[in-house]
């Protein structure tokens, strides 16, 4: 027997006892904030209320997140279940949902679909049930971050920012929804507006701990290479990390990696590596990317990392046939290909290769189109290429597909090293004017940047430029 119950955003759940609501809270929470515990606690909820059809669902969805084969049949075994209470409370008529005064079963209605649709590989149709979900329950924001997550995945950085519009006036009382408009802010360039916003919500947070903020902040200060306080300003809330999944955790010292990695602090870099980017949680394909990527950065400014690649390719190995996402797979045929497994590398391309060729073959949980299976073709190719320095084949893979590179999903921050590893290819292959048009659209003020504009015009010969970029490189090394 259920009742509906509301929980503390006062949004419908209908469920046996309050007791279930407090843990449903405790669970949005968790996940929003990047707990470990959220597995925990959602398996608490079906554990102790059979009978509460969201639990059921969002016990899906967290499966969803999931790498092993028994997630995949776990899915389906709480849907079903979801599905059959849907049913059992509305005598099997989507119109008495329709009817349903409380809108309590709407609500579960809607949030199934949303995980059906997911799971069947039908992300736009999952996208548009979210904001379905947005228009009748406005402070459900759990609906929105899953909904930025599949914008992500998609590389759609406006809907990041559209799915949080439609409800953040709704929803200023929660810190939550602070960081989650400052990520769709900083996606969108908006720099100024991501980091106050962001500030916000941890000034609303009592015990500090928001993860998801602390991170927009560190795009903000990546794109505006603000190196100095973008330390500071992660190192000061690092603490409150330790308590977030693996994926959070390390992420968020990846991203204060980069600002040492962009200072040209190496030891620094390398040693936020081996204690806090990689080895934490080693099977988790996330880790491998965030490990992949601080890898292949370093490999760009020519520092030596050693065989650090080999460790993150064992756990890489199992996983090559997955292809969880497009971006991980392009990070796992670099990591391969460096570390001297082509054959594996090539193992990811011929499954991509034989996808492009069979139209209905879908590799990926996103219902990729055929153009974005030729953008990742050339682009994965061009990487392989680059990681054992073939950059003229490289060159010729990445350049006709180097403006769609956001089409492979991932954020401006993870995307960049596509960017940085095509004006690598580009200066390295005497196409200095092509890397010149690029590096004018980056941040002036970034090292990196500068760097690589005075290697242009030195090979370019043009004096008057060269004075101009290395004067202002030696003012910002100064400063620092």
């Amino acid at each position: 027997m259920t009742n509906v119950f509301y929980d503390k955003r006062g949004v419908p759940v209908h469920c046996s006892d309050i007791e279930t609501v407090v843990l449903m809270d405790r669970f949005i929470d968790e996940f929003l904030r990047y707990g470990r515990n959220v597995g925990m606690i959602i398996k608490k909820i079906v554990k102790n209320d059979a009978h509460c059809c969201l639990g059921l669902i969002f016990r899906a969805a967290t499966e969803m997140f999931g790498e092993k084969k028994s997630s995949i049949n776990a899915v389906e075994k709480f849907l079903n279940e979801a599905n059959e209470i849907i049913n059992e409370n509305n005598n099997n008529s989507l119109q008495n949902l329709n009817n349903n005064e409380d809108n309590g079963w709407k609500r579960e209605y809607l949030w199934y679909k949303a995980i059906r649709f997911w799971q069947n590989k039908e992300i736009d149709s999952a996208i548009e049930i979210h904001y379905e979900i947005a228009n009748e329950f406005k402070k459900d924001i759990l609906s929105v971050k899953l909904c930025q997550i599949h914008f992500l995945n998609l590389g759609d950085k406006e809907g990041i920012l559209s799915i949080v519009d439609k409800v953040f006036d709704d929803n200023i009382d929660d810190y939550f929804i602070y960081g989650m408009k400052a990520f769709g802010l900083v996606e969108n360039d908006y720099y100024e507006e991501a980091e106050s916003t962001a500030k916000k919500g941890l000034e609303m947070c009592e015990d500090k701990i928001e993860p998801w903020a602390n991170h927009a902040v560190a795009h903000v200060f990546d794109f505006q290479s603000k190196l100095d306080e973008g330390i500071e300003f992660m190192n000061s809330y690092s603490h409150t990390w330790d308590d977030c999944n693996s994926f959070m955790f390390t992420h968020n010292w990846w991203h204060t990696a980069l600002f040492y990695l962009n200072k040209y602090e190496t030891e620094e870099v390398l040693d936020i590596y081996d204690s806090k980017v990689w080895g934490i949680c080693k099977e988790y394909s996330q880790d491998q990317l965030g490990a992949a990527s601080l890898l292949w950065r370093c490999d760009i400014q020519n520092i030596n990392i050693n065989n650090r690649y080999d460790d993150v390719c064992q756990y890489i190995k199992p996983k090559i046939n997955k292809h969880i996402h497009p971006f991980i797979d392009i990070h796992y045929v670099y990591a391969l290909s460096r570390s001297g497994d082509r054959e594996r590398a090539n193992s990811i391309i011929e499954d991509i290769e034989n996808a492009l060729n069979q139209e209905e073959d879908q590799i990926y949980n996103l219902n990729c189109q055929r153009n974005q299976y030729k953008v990742l073709l050339n682009c994965i190719k061009g990487v392989e290429n680059y990681a054992v320095c073939n950059y003229n084949e490289a060159y010729d893979f990445f350049k006709d597909v180097y403006p769609n590179f956001r089409e492979l999903g991932g954020s401006n921050a993870q995307q960049d090293v596509l960017e940085q590893t095509y004006i690598d290819v580009l200066i390295k292959t005497n196409h200095e004017e092509e890397a010149i048009k690029v590096l004018k659209l980056r941040d002036e003020n970034s090292l990196h940047n500068l760097k690589n504009l005075t290697l242009c015009y030195t090979q370019l010969n043009i004096q008057d430029q060269i004075e101009y970029y290395q004067n202002k490189y030696n003012d910002i090394i100064e400063k620092y």
